[in-house]
C-alpha cells in the first residue's frame, strides 16, 4: 500500500531493481602517508594504533558484516504502478463469482463450438451432475438426442453466418439430466466477450410447474367459456381480469376490450360513480355490501341498454401475496322479471274475479287459489297451494 501527501492510501504494484553506483573503488584512492599509520612514537604507535584499530573493529563487527553483504555503490531502482483500478476489478470479479456461486437460477457458460467453460452450482443441482462433470464436456450432454445432434450445427452456422436462432432470445426447450429424466426449460442466452474471446452465456429455468399452471388455466378458460353463465373476474380496485364467453355475448364487448377495463364499464352511471367507493369501503373496513351474497342489480349493454341482472360475488385471496380476487356470476333476469309481473298481474285478475279460479299441474298440485275459490271452499289459499287438488273433492 501507498500514502498520498493527502493521507490518501491506495494500492500499489512495487517492483524492485539492485545497481551499483559508478564512484571510484578504494583501489583507486592513493594509500594513506605512512605518518598517519606509524606516527612520531615509530613502532610503540604503531602497536598502539594496531590495537584501537582491533577493540574499533571489534564494536564495529555486525556494522562491517551488513556492509560485506551489501556494498557501499548498490543502488535500489523501485518501479511503482497505482492498482485501484485493477483493485476495484479485482473486487468486483470476485463479488460476480460470489453472486454466481449463490444464484439460484442455473447458469452455464460455453465456448464457440459449445464446450462448457463455466457452471454454477444452481446448474449442477438442476441437472444432476457436480461442476467438474460439466467443465470441459459439450453441452450437448443437457440435451435429448433430437436437440443435441442438431446443436453443433447451429453453433457452426452462427459462426460462418452470424444468423441467430437462440442467441438474443428466450425460448422454452428441453433439458436432460444426469439420469435421463426429461423437464421443460426456458433458456435465455446471451453473447459475451471474455480476454477477447466469444463466449455464450445461458441462464436456465425449470418451468415445469409454470406449465402444470398454464395447463390447469386453460382447463378452466375452457370450462368458464363453456358456462352458459355470464362470469367476470375482478381485482381489489375493480380491474377486470378474465370474462368468459358468455360475458361477451350478453354485454356486446369483445374480450380485449373487457379485460383490463374498470368494471364500471358495465354498469349505468348513477351505479358507477358509487362503485369505487364500496370497493374502498370494503378494504378498509372489510364489511360487505355485495361479496358473499346475491343481489338485483341494473346492468348496461355496450349500445347503452339497461337490463335487469342478478349477480352472485365471491372472494377468493392469493394463499402466498393475499392478493383478493371478486368473481361475479351475472344472470340476465329481464325474462324472469315479466313473468313475475305478469304472474302478479293475473294474480290480482283472478282475486278480482267473483268466479272461483283454481290452477294446477297435470299431477293434481294447486298452483293458485283466487280469493273467490277461498271463500267458496272456506279454505286460505296458503292451506291449498301445494296440495293436491283431491282435497277439495268428496
Amino acid at each position: 500500500m501507498g500514502q498520498r501527501r493527502d493521507g490518501h492510501v491506495f494500492p500499489l504494484e512495487l517492483t524492485l531493481k539492485e545497481t551499483r553506483s559508478a564512484r571510484k573503488s578504494d583501489m583507486d584512492m592513493p594509500p594513506p602517508p605512512i605518518e598517519d599509520s606509524v606516527g612520531k612514537t615509530g613502532l610503540s604507535g604503531l602497536a598502539a594504533r594496531s590495537r584501537a584499530s582491533a577493540a574499533e573493529a571489534a564494536r564495529s563487527k555486525k556494522t562491517d558484516a551488513v556492509e560485506s553483504v551489501v556494498p557501499d555503490d548498490t543502488l535500489f531502482i523501485g518501479y511503482i504502478r497505482d492498482m485501484s483500478m485493477t483493485h476495484v476489478l479485482q473486487r468486483s470479479n470476485e463479488m460476480r463469482d460470489v453472486v454466481l456461486d449463490n444464484a439460484v437460477i442455473p447458469m452455464l457458460q460455453i465456448d464457440d463450438f459449445g464446450t462448457i467453460v463455466y457452471a454454477n452450482p444452481a446448474a449442477g443441482d438442476e441437472f444432476g451432475y457436480e461442476l467438474k462433470q460439466l467443465l470441459g464436456k459439450n453441452i450437448k450432454m443437457l440435451m435429448p438426442e433430437e436437440i443435441a445432434v442438431k446443436h453443433d450445427g447451429f453453433l457452426e452456422a452462427y459462426r460462418k453466418t452470424g444468423e441467430k436462432h437462440i442467441i438474443g432470445s428466450t425460448r422454452r426447450l428441453k433439458g436432460q439430466r444426469s439420469d435421463g429424466s426429461q423437464f421443460q426449460m426456458e433458456v435465455s442466452v446471451r453473447e459475451i466477450e471474455v480476454d477477447g474471446k466469444r463466449r455464450f452465456v445461458g441462464y436456465v429455468r425449470n418451468v415445469t410447474e409454470d406449465l402444470k399452471i398454464e395447463d390447469r388455466r386453460n382447463v378452466f378458460g375452457v370450462i368458464t367459456d363453456l358456462a352458459p353463465i355470464p362470469m367476470v373476474a375482478m381485482n381489489q380496485i375493480g380491474t377486470i381480469a378474465l370474462v368468459n364467453q358468455a360475458t361477451v355475448d350478453a354485454f356486446g364487448y369483445s374480450k380485449e376490450e373487457l379485460i383490463g377495463a374498470n368494471i364500471k364499464l358495465l354498469q349505468p352511471e348513477e351505479v358507477a360513480r358509487e362503485h369505487d367507493m364500496y370497493l374502498r369501503r370494503y378494504r378498509e373496513t372489510g364489511v360487505r355490501s355485495v361479496v358473499g351474497t346475491t343481489r338485483r342489480i341494473v346492468a348496461k349493454r355496450r349500445n347503452g341498454e339497461r337490463f335487469a341482472a342478478e349477480i352472485s360475488v365471491q372472494e377468493s385471496a392469493d394463499p402466498e401475496t393475499g392478493e383478493k380476487t371478486f368473481v361475479g356470476y351475472i344472470r340476465d333476469i329481464t325474462e324472469r322479471i315479466r313473468t313475475e309481473v305478469d304472474d302478479r298481474i293475473a294474480s290480482l285478475t283472478a282475486d278480482l274475479s267473483p268466479v272461483p279460479l283454481i290452477t294446477m299441474d297435470p299431477r293434481g298440485t294447486v298452483l293458485s287459489f283466487s280469493k273467490a275459490a277461498a271463500d267458496e271452499f272456506g279454505y286460505d289459499p296458503s292451506e291449498v297451494i301445494g296440495q293436491n287438488i283431491k282435497m277439495l273433492q268428496p
